[in-house]
């Protein structure tokens, strides 16, 4: 991946920070102390959806409560 850039807001990485407002790309109003959380998924996978369905929703609410970004 030399020579590729990231988009507009993404991490080193590549990934995207998502907010307790729900916006990709902003952190603010997390909480100082709050957890990275990285998630690798693949959107024909079905695995990754069951992970999606399974866990989706606590991370949502821990994302909305700025305890992960």
């Amino acid at each position: 991946s030399a020579g590729v850039a990231a988009p507009p807001g993404a991490t080193a990485d590549g990934g995207r920070v998502v907010g307790p407002d729900g916006v990709a790309g902003a952190a603010e109003g997390a909480d100082a102390d709050a957890v990275t959380v990285k998630v690798y998924s693949d959107f024909l996978c079905p695995f990754c959806q069951l992970f999606e369905q399974t866990n989706g929703p606590v991370l949502a609410d821990l994302r909305s409560a700025g305890d992960v970004v």
